[in-house]
């Protein structure tokens, strides 16, 4: 066993002592606070006159007095401290995703106060949840003695509470969760392998090495994985009424369009509102906001033209795999089953894309740790997870493009084949799939212009495009876009009577988009705010929380600005700095197209449609490549040779602040997923997920009294 071999075999085995002393006595803290305590006897359990008893449960009659009353017994004259709480419940009897909410109040010199009001008042800590998962079921209390208790339920009138009793004082359960092991695990190596000193680094990146090639291999296929597990996490909503827009909320846009197709129309098949259809002027938010708090049926987010509804978003998802799967099924295809393969086609491209970069242009210096290493960064840094967590609509034509534009750029970087020619196939193709944004995303087509830089040579030195003798190629390379345009140009002027019209602006959303505009003396704001506003963190979970900006423009909740919530793209914006090791690697001109091109995007996105964390999909991969592009320059460089020369402590010090801006994407994205701001929250969509992964942090909370 070599030096490493030994090394590495004693840094697991820290890891490894590390995670069971985590899992021992970190996230089993509230077992450990709750071993020694009080023995509670109580009295007969008094129901409120809120709560209406029913078939093994109770339902919720009057908000204001549903609640139970438990006495507390004395223990010879003296009441017991309580510190935990229970509410047990005969799982059978709760549906799939139901939670129920409550509030345990403690009676204190003759005042019922809340159990939150410790040390500090915590009015977020005003309300616990439980459901059918036991652990959830436990509570923590601050330990104050008292002779009697309430329990509040939250909820409407009519709202279903399941449960068969109350316990104080039951010691929590300790717990060993195989996927909180499994996430330190992954944690640990990547903290082993890709410290600043591995090996990994050492070695010149060489795909023809088994070992290079099986650990990409191997890393593309836990990251798809780990995308697919996370497009389980939310559950897409029937259609609904949304009482704060006064509007049908209706999912499955993709859906209806695959209907439409099928039937041999372009419009969609929804019910038109009689009085929305007689409107002068159906795109006035106000008006329709009127009409639908007297109960007519308005569709949100879908385009309306002519009487008819339709959809704005790019119809090729729909053609390629709605229609298709619908047609062999009969059963309507699932929006993230589509969103989950154009991810793991995107993830795969992607990874492909990073090791060709390496190989063409950073063939002498890149190393195998670093392009290991920013295989993992691409994948975080393109937005992938923000459209993994919201497998909705508006997630499938982004996701789409994504896969799209990086099979059309590795199609270009692989151009030239091995014997020196270029090949119009491959050129032809890689303009084909460029061209497929027009059916899905269209700001995806601004990737066009990366291939000026990338076939730079070839445009101005061997005139093997834009020439008599290069006739063939350049047509290969403009025809696809021309046979692309065509039927979309079709499509849009049989919808709206223009053939560059996509419908986006006759969208009913909440302003009216055919007039109003966000003023252009805020967009320098909104533009800020998108690219480098702070994430909100906290010291609870689920510790990064939701922003809203205040700025007068369309807006949703927010992890924070893209450069803010993966700051190692912002070393891309350094790459001026190492503009001569860029010319020589010949790709200085690719990123001034990736940084102007960032700019332009981002401001069309902010200036027509406000700040959301999804418009950071259009220019988030412009951002990692450019990134990319630049730590490669920056690796090169320092130098490493491989007894570790060259630059050492500094290339050690970036290597490190690499790692943790990239360690705090993956928290700011992890607990993300858990911010109950956010549209689709988990504490509503998936209550057993976000309750359960609460738990691990149980002990931390209520305070001592």
């Amino acid at each position: 066993m070599n030096n490493e071999n030994r090394g590495n075999a004693l840094r697991w085995c820290i890891v490894i002592v590390l995670i069971m002393i985590a899992e021992t006595f970190v996230f089993n803290l509230a077992h450990w606070r709750t071993t020694s305590h009080d023995e509670v006897s109580t009295a007969n359990m008094v129901v409120g006159s809120g709560l209406k008893n029913g078939n093994g449960s109770f339902e919720i009659d009057d908000p204001e007095n549903a609640f139970v009353e438990i006495s507390i017994k004395a223990n010879n004259g003296v009441y017991p401290r309580l510190e935990s709480v229970k509410i047990s419940v005969n799982s059978s009897e709760m549906k799939e995703r139901e939670s129920v909410d409550y509030s345990v109040f403690l009676k204190k010199n003759g005042v019922w106060r809340n159990s939150s009001q410790g040390a500090w008042y915590d009015p977020s800590s005003d309300v616990f949840s439980y459901t059918a998962s036991p652990i959830t079921q436990y509570a923590m209390l601050p330990g104050y003695a008292t002779d009697s208790t309430r329990v509040y339920f939250k909820g409407e009138i009519g709202k279903k509470v399941v449960f068969e009793s109350v316990e104080f004082n039951r010691t929590i359960p300790f717990t060993i969760s195989i996927t909180r092991v499994g996430i330190m695990l992954l944690v640990g190596a990547f903290a082993i392998y890709f410290r600043p000193r591995s090996l990994l680094y050492q070695k010149i990146f060489d795909w023809s090495d088994i070992r290079q090639m099986i650990s990409i291999c191997a890393m593309g296929i836990l990251v798809c994985i780990g995308f697919v597990a996370l497009c389980t996490f939310t559950h897409t909503e029937d259609a609904r009424f949304n009482p704060v827009f006064n509007h049908w909320i209706d999912p499955y846009q993709y859906q209806h369009l695959a209907d439409a197709f099928l039937n041999g129309h372009l419009y969609l098949d929804l019910p038109v509102d009689p009085q929305l259809a007689d409107l002068s002027n159906p795109y006035d938010y106000e008006v329709r906001h009127g009409l639908g708090a007297e109960g007519s049926q308005i569709f949100w987010d879908y385009a309306f033209f002519d009487g008819k509804y339709y959809t704005y978003f790019g119809a090729l998802p729909a053609l390629l795999l709605f229609v298709p799967f619908q047609a062999m099924t009969g059963h309507w295809m699932p929006t993230s089953l589509a969103i989950m393969v154009f991810g793991v086609i995107a993830i795969v491209l992607l990874l492909a894309l990073v090791v060709s970069i390496a190989k063409r242009y950073f063939a002498d210096t890149a190393s195998w740790g670093m392009v290991l290493l920013m295989s993992i960064f691409a994948v975080l840094a393109i937005d992938l997870t923000y459209f993994g967590f919201m497998t909705d609509f508006y997630s499938v034509p982004i996701v789409a493009s994504l896969a799209f534009t990086f099979g059309g750029l590795l199609l270009w970087v692989h151009a030239r084949k091995k014997y020196g020619n270029l090949s119009s196939v491959r050129i032809f193709l890689g303009s084909l799939l460029m061209a497929c944004n027009l059916g899905c995303r269209p700001q995806f087509l601004i990737a066009c212009l990366l291939a000026f830089p990338l076939f730079w040579d070839e445009i101005t030195v061997s005139r093997e495009l834009f020439s008599k003798k290069g006739l063939v190629s350049t047509i290969c390379a403009f025809a696809p876009f021309f046979i692309m345009a065509v039927p979309w140009m079709w499509y849009n002027n049989a919808r709206f009577g223009s053939l560059l019209n996509f419908g986006a602006n006759y969208n009913l959303t909440g302003f009216n988009m055919t007039e109003v505009h966000p003023s252009r003396f805020a967009i320098p704001g909104m533009w800020f705010m998108q690219l480098f506003q702070l994430p909100l963190l906290s010291g609870a979970f689920p510790f990064v929380q939701t922003i809203n900006n205040t700025l007068p423009s369309p807006s949703e909740p927010s992890l924070g600005g893209y450069f803010m919530i993966v700051p190692a793209a912002l070393i891309g914006l350094l790459f001026f700095v190492f503009r001569e090791t860029l010319k020589k690697a010949r790709v200085y001109g690719l990123a001034w197209i990736l940084v102007v091109s960032i700019v332009v995007v981002s401001l069309v996105d902010v200036s027509s449609a406000g700040i959301t964390n999804r418009y950071h999909g259009d220019f988030a991969w412009m951002a990692a490549l450019l990134a990319i592009l630049t730590i490669f320059s920056i690796e090169s460089i320092m130098g490493r040779f491989e007894n570790g020369g060259g630059c050492l402590q500094i290339r050690s010090a970036f290597i490190t602040v690499l790692v943790a801006f990239i360690l705090f994407t993956v928290f700011i994205y992890g607990f993300g997923s858990f911010a109950s701001g956010r549209y689709s929250a988990l504490s509503t969509t998936n209550p057993d997920l976000y309750l359960t992964v609460k738990s691990w942090f149980m002990g931390f909370y209520a305070g001592q009294a």
